[in-house]
């Protein structure tokens, strides 16, 4: 017996056809003597159902693995097994401070972005433009400072260190002091010896004839002077730098002390220079921002620099959206409401990337999966009602449950071709749990005061249904018209009987 529960239990189409059966015999009569005994059944209304009858399996309406994006090592861990968690909880951590300060780096960026686009559709207040001339007037003075003392200094960096290997560094003709094998090298050395006087000279007049107002024109002719004056020279100390390099005891006649003393002189010259260079980038790029600042004041505000303000804004949101992304990358957060079911990471601990460390189920809302044959699969439709018992409960225990999906494609089972259907219950029952298996009845057709009868009643004859009706005492054929038929063997009788006919169900083969 306890067999052949479990077969019903697992195959409850069998059940299904066996109950038919017993209830088909209700209000069968037999007719006739011992040697002509026939079953009948008057037909009575009733609600017609074409149902497929399949096993299925509970599983987690949603459910997850996750892991992290990036790898790292684990800072935090948020829930534990069994944790509830609602959509958007971060669960667990990796460490990110380099990435957060990334982030706040990016957003007063878009903060300073969209106040100047707020200013630009505001337009420029007076009290605004007059501070902005102010930080130009400002600027200005420090650049020409800032070129002053970068004159001074380059000046005496030539004449303490680079002319401790010239002589007469600063005459009209200064001689290059260190024995070298190329005359050519050596008499261009001592050339631009010379222009680099010529060019400090000329830089200097023209600092010191700088007079105020400070107009822009002056200060942009003196800037590109000291650029290019800085520029020529630090290619001289460069040059320098490398032959004192090369020096040797043996290649210039020089006691290593004095190879060791050149070296030293020209690279302090060379530093020096590059300190000077520095500096002058510093205030220049200070002014350029204050002129370009006055300008864009004195101007007001035109279509086409709100365009380009807006464009620039656009730009710092889109770097404030790629550092929360690489937050993102770091963070396992809680894509629905469910419970934390798998935890795989401890504190502390190197995790590799696009690995799973934590799975998530939402335990509120449950499917149950089931594959239909091929025969049956063209009546199942998304919105189907369905009955399941589950193997768990008796059979008495129904469920209901409604089809939201139908695979597409198809999965071969035990080489038959199936396709899988998504059922999801229609109340949540605390006593569905994941992985539980059942049985599932989908009603693919109802039809209420519908007239059936068994297929094997039919009598097929010329491509037309007959079945036998029993009329007072004689047993004759009427043709039928059938409808709708169930994979349980039962036909719709669309005319042709009526309520109350009595009919052969079994009759003979011709």
């Amino acid at each position: 017996m306890k067999k052949a529960k479990n077969i019903f239990l697992k195959r409850p189409y069998i059940y299904s056809v066996l109950v038919l059966i017993i209830l088909a015999g209700i209000g069968f009569t037999t007719i006739g003597g011992s040697n002509s005994t026939v079953e009948t059944q008057t037909i009575s209304r009733s609600t017609f159902k074409r149902q497929v009858a399949v096993s299925g399996k509970v599983v987690a309406a949603q459910s997850a693995n996750l892991g992290f994006e990036q790898g790292g090592r684990l800072a935090s861990i948020n829930s534990a097994i069994g944790s509830v968690v609602t959509k958007g909880t971060v669960i667990a951590s990796l460490e990110n401070g380099d990435a957060r300060a990334e982030l706040l780096q990016k957003q007063a960026a878009l903060e300073r972005e969209q106040s100047k686009l707020a200013s630009l559709i505001q337009g420029t207040r007076p009290e605004q433009l007059n501070i902005d001339r102010q930080d130009y007037t400002d600027a200005s003075r420090s650049l020409v400072t800032a070129m002053l003392a970068a004159q001074l200094d380059t000046e005496y960096a030539f004449l303490n260190y680079v002319d401790v290997i010239f002589t007469n560094g600063t005459s009209a003709n200064p001689n290059f002091s260190v024995p070298i094998d190329s005359y050519t090298e050596e008499r261009a050395l001592e050339r631009d010896r010379l222009i680099s006087t010529e060019k400090i000279n000329h830089w200097k007049d023209t600092l010191t004839h700088l007079k105020e107002p400070l107009e822009s024109a002056q200060l942009e002719s003196a800037r590109t002077l000291t650029l290019d004056t800085l520029s020529f020279i630090r290619t001289l100390t460069n040059r320098l730098t490398k032959i004192t390099a090369d020096l040797s005891s043996v290649n210039s006649g020089l006691t290593q002390a004095q190879i060791d003393s050149h070296r030293t002189s020209i690279n302090t010259a060379n530093q020096e220079i590059i300190t000077v260079i520095d500096s002058i980038q510093t205030a220049q790029a200070t002014w350029i921002q204050s002129r370009d600042s006055l300008t864009l004041s004195e101007s007001g505000t035109i279509a086409s620099d709100i365009s380009a303000q807006n464009a620039s804004v656009k730009a710092a949101q889109a770097d404030v959206e790629s550092a929360l992304a690489r937050i993102r990358k770091t963070l396992i957060v809680a894509p629905f409401d469910g419970t934390v079911t798998r935890m795989d990471i401890k504190v502390g601990e190197i995790i590799a990337s696009n690995s799973s460390q934590i799975s998530l189920m939402n335990t509120n809302s449950f499917n149950i999966e089931s594959y239909v044959p091929e025969v049956h699969i063209a009546y199942i439709k998304p919105g189907n009602i369905a009955k399941v018992t589950l193997d768990a409960y008796n059979t008495e225990t129904i469920f209901e449950a409604t089809v939201v999906a139908v695979d597409p494609a198809e999965t071969i089972r035990d080489g038959v071709s199936t396709y899988k259907v998504v059922l999801s219950f229609i109340s949540n029952d605390s006593r569905i749990k994941s992985g539980m298996t059942g049985s599932v009845s989908i009603i693919t057709l109802e039809k209420p005061d519908a007239i059936m009868v068994l297929q094997s009643a039919l009598i097929k004859r010329d491509g037309r249904q007959y079945i036998q009706k029993k009329m007072d005492e004689e047993i004759v054929e009427v043709l039928v018209e059938i409808g709708d038929s169930t994979s349980l063997g039962q036909v719709e009788i669309i005319s042709g009987l009526s309520e109350g006919d009595s009919i052969v169900l079994t009759p003979p083969k011709n």
